[in-house]
């Protein structure tokens, strides 16, 4: 009797573990990737943004079910009647955040999407409005929102506590200017400053700036992330305030980080916690089941 229940045991691990390494192939699921005009690196880039891989999912089916129905014009048509919006406000709502319907590959992105942007529309709309003055653009908004994206999840706690240092220190240049480069360290950017004076450009730093408030000089800053790649510029034309100019412009690019954040959570985290691998629960599995198997043959032995 033992031996039958230690072998059984045994065999539902194996047969188990079989399971686990049991993955889809790029062969399988390339027809339907193809079909949303996506290569095998998209879906890859994809998946790394979930951190996922291909081994993850046992069969195409499976994987289809993760990914969700891709977008179709049925597909967004249900979702303008779910959200009582018109096509034209569904593109100005993902306008406010540099993206249009096209830059969404599957229904239940766009759905996460537009539920998170309903809510934070107006807080965008205050940045916009905030920052319209320095030539920011909602191309400027869709970078700074991919480069949040890809940021460790913390940031957001420091730009907190960075926002609350603002509030109570505004009236303090050293302040002002410390906030300046911890938001830069915390968004991982890198911050190029100029006065622009009889056409030449002098390179300043935040403090020198924030100390000469140049009134009748033009200042332009420009924002990109470590390897160089341009994020955003903002220009402050003559008789602007600097120093009231600065604060705003931090408050608001705190504010467009901790948004940023919030939709990483939302559009990454709700996938996420849907979609735990199965293959920890099968290795769970086949672990409880070999221990369900020894137990029984060390009860079968104490009893004897």
């Amino acid at each position: 009797m033992r031996k039958w229940i230690v072998s059984v045991s045994l065999l539902l691990v194996f047969c188990h573990s079989y399971h686990v390494r049991a993955a889809v192939r790029m062969a399988d699921i390339e027809p339907y990737v193809r079909e949303v005009g996506w290569t095998e690196m998209d879906l890859q880039r994809y998946l790394l943004q979930y951190h996922r891989t291909l081994a993850d999912f046992a069969t195409k089916e499976e994987l289809k079910r993760w990914l969700g129905p891709p977008v179709t014009e049925a597909g967004v048509e249900r979702l303008l009647q779910r959200y009582q919006l018109t096509e034209e406000q569904l593109e100005a709502l993902l306008g406010q955040f540099g993206e249009t319907i096209q830059d969404y590959t599957w229904m239940n992105d766009l759905d996460t999407a537009v539920r998170f942007y309903l809510r934070t529309y107006e807080h965008m709309q205050r940045v916009h409005d905030a920052l319209s003055s320095l030539e920011f653009t909602e191309d400027e908004a869709k970078r700074l929102f991919d480069h949040v994206r890809a940021l460790p999840a913390n940031g957001k706690r420091e730009l907190q506590a960075q926002a609350t240092r603002l509030t109570d220190g505004k009236n303090d240049l050293e302040v002002l200017a410390d906030v300046w480069q911890q938001l830069l360290r915390t968004l991982q950017l890198k911050a190029d400053m100029y006065i622009v004076a009889t056409g030449q450009m002098k390179p300043v730093s935040a403090r020198e700036l924030l100390e000469r408030n140049a009134r009748d000089e033009d200042v332009w800053i420009a924002l990109s992330d470590e390897e160089g790649m341009r994020i955003m510029d903002l220009q402050l034309p003559k008789r602007t305030n600097v120093v009231d100019a600065m604060i705003e412009t931090e408050k608001e690019l705190l504010t467009a980080g901790q948004l940023a954040y919030d939709m990483k959570g939302t559009l990454y985290g709700q996938k996420m916690a849907n979609t735990a691998s199965p293959y920890v629960a099968n290795m769970v599995w086949g672990v409880v089941l070999l221990f369900i198997g020894l137990f029984l043959f060390r009860k079968k032995k104490v009893v004897r």
